[in-house]
Parts: structure tokens; C-alpha cells; sequence
């Protein structure tokens, strides 16, 4: 378990981040009720980065994504937290999307939830990626890192976090 002094460092670090916009997603549920051991987290970290390389692609074309290429070209800002990890319901992803090129929510809504489908064991209803602009950033930390209190210390993906700077 975290102290409070380290959770504040990190919501502090997550504010400080230039992201407008919040995203939750859901795997289908024969994947997401399945034995959570390491061989299965690996697997959802596959499919995380899978979503995080379709993100940046749908906002700023294949170039964002191109390792051999000098350059690489600009990406999304990406934070992604992991909830219920620990618990036997639902596991699902939030994340802190931000450097958008964009500012229609509709669209933004629209290649987010494309690039969800692309990954394998997304769920596919319509309540599968929710898309919100993000009001309140040190309320949305705060409820995103909740799982830092007690249950689940990593549930911040840091090598997953992908920022513009």
C-alpha cells in the first residue's frame, strides 16, 4: 500500500499532465472475469498498448507509431489506470487522453471507440468506451487512483504512460 504523501505525488504528476478528455473501456466479460494472474496481465498490457498504438494512429496517422523512422511525429498524451483488478467483477481501463488535434467530441468519440474495436477482447456494446471531456482533472485523479488507497498499487500503468514532453 501506498503512503499518502506517494498517492499525492501522483495525483499531483496526473494533473500536472495537459489531458482534456477521459475514457473508460470494458474487455468482454469471459476475458475480464478470468484468473488474474501474471501470464493474464501481460496479456491485458498487450492489448492496452494494441489500444494506445490505434489511438495514435486514428489522431495522427501511422508516422506517430513508426519506430525505424528518425522521426516519430506527434502522439496522444496517455494515462492508463487499471480498476478491479483485485476483485472479482468487471475489469476495465481508465484513461487520460490529451495533445488531441481535435476538438469536436463527436469525432474525438468516434476514432476512440474505433480504435477500442481494433483491440482484441473489447467489448462491443455501445457502453464499452465512454468518452467525456474532462472537467474536474484532480477529481477525475483522485477517482481514477482511488484503487492507490488499498486494493491495487499499480494500478497506474506508468510504463504505459505515453506524454508529449
Amino acid at each position: 500500500m501506498m503512503t499518502q504523501n506517494e498517492i499525492n505525488s501522483w495525483i499531483t504528476f496526473l494533473s500536472s499532465l495537459d489531458v482534456e478528455y477521459s475514457c473508460t473501456v470494458l474487455f468482454q466479460r469471459r476475458f475480464s472475469n478470468g484468473t488474474r494472474n501474471e501470464q493474464y496481465k501481460e496479456t491485458v498490457r498487450k492489448f492496452l498498448r494494441i489500444f494506445i498504438r490505434q489511438l495514435n494512429i486514428h489522431f495522427y496517422g501511422t508516422k506517430s507509431t513508426r519506430t525505424r523512422d528518425k522521426y516519430l511525429g506527434p502522439k496522444l498524451t496517455i494515462v492508463p489506470v487499471m480498476e478491479n483488478w483485485n476483485l472479482d467483477t468487471d475489469l476495465h481501463f481508465h484513461l487520460h487522453i490529451g495533445n488531441i488535434p481535435i476538438d469536436d467530441l463527436n469525432e474525438i468519440t468516434k476514432r476512440i471507440k474505433h480504435s477500442w474495436m481494433k483491440v482484441p477482447m473489447s467489448e462491443t456494446n455501445s457502453k464499452s468506451c465512454l468518452v467525456e471531456k474532462t472537467w474536474d482533472k484532480v477529481g477525475w485523479n483522485k477517482y481514477i487512483t482511488k484503487e492507490l488507497y488499498s486494493k491495487n498499487s499499480d494500478c497506474v500503468i506508468t510504463d504505459l504512460i505515453q506524454t508529449t514532453y
